[in-house]
């Protein structure tokens, strides 16, 4: 799956209206906003549900796929 976004300091936001790959490049969190998102990151055991409000702290280095919880919802991502 090609990366949709890099997640860096310069990346403010981001609509996920699918499924998609996102590459983390500056420390930072990971904020969801509007409706829930699952959460795969490269290397760990367990899946994620965030809902909106819930953050999850990357390093630099990590991969992810993030999809939305509920079909047909499109939750925001904001990066800080």
């Amino acid at each position: 799956m090609k990366p949709i976004a890099t997640l860096s300091r310069r990346k403010q936001g981001l609509a996920l209206l699918s499924a998609g790959s996102l590459r983390v490049r500056a420390h930072g969190n990971l904020c969801v906003q509007g409706a829930a998102v699952w959460v795969t990151v490269d290397g760990e055991a367990k899946d994620r549900l965030l809902r909106p409000g819930d953050s999850l702290t990357l390093a630099p280095g990590h991969r992810l796929v993030v999809e939305p919880w509920v079909r047909g919802e499109h939750p925001a991502l904001a990066w800080q």
